[in-house]
């Protein structure tokens, strides 16, 4: 049932002679129509959410300094030209502010409604949207 033939029937149902309709179903189509009008005009805020986000890039805004392993020489006191796996970064302590290379930026998206994630993981069933009473338009 929709909206309409919801109300026509709570104002039948209340009605000593059902039988007869008189107006009702007009009464019926212009409350939803006042109700629909009603709600769409609202505001409605996400009290509670808690989504899966997806980082595509995190990146430091200065460079990262590793250790020279004490595999590595050099003839004769010179520079290396060339060479492989001869320093060490240690583990990676990002933080938003001062860490290692300086501040992390990352970059990466909140899907709220259908995602790229396995649903398992999603987390969709701890949101809530509520319309807020202080929100409310044309009481």
């Amino acid at each position: 049932m929709g909206l309409v033939s919801d109300i026509e029937k709570v104002f039948l149902d209340s009605m000593d002679n059902p039988e007869d309709k008189g107006n009702v179903p007009q009464m019926a189509e212009g409350l939803a129509d006042a109700i629909i009008n009603f709600l769409t005009k609202q505001t409605f805020t996400i009290t509670e959410m808690k989504s899966i986000l997806e980082v595509e890039e995190i990146s430091t805004t200065g460079p990262i300094q590793g250790d020279v392993l004490q595999t590595v020489t050099t003839v004769a006191g010179g520079n290396v030209v060339q060479g492989k796996k001869g320093v060490l970064i240690p583990t990676v302590n990002l933080k938003k502010f001062g860490g290692q290379g300086g501040a992390m930026k990352a970059v990466g998206y909140a899907y709220i409604g259908r995602n790229p994630v396995d649903s398992d993981e999603s987390n969709e069933d701890l949101t809530k949207v509520k319309l807020l009473d202080e929100n409310i338009i044309g009481r």
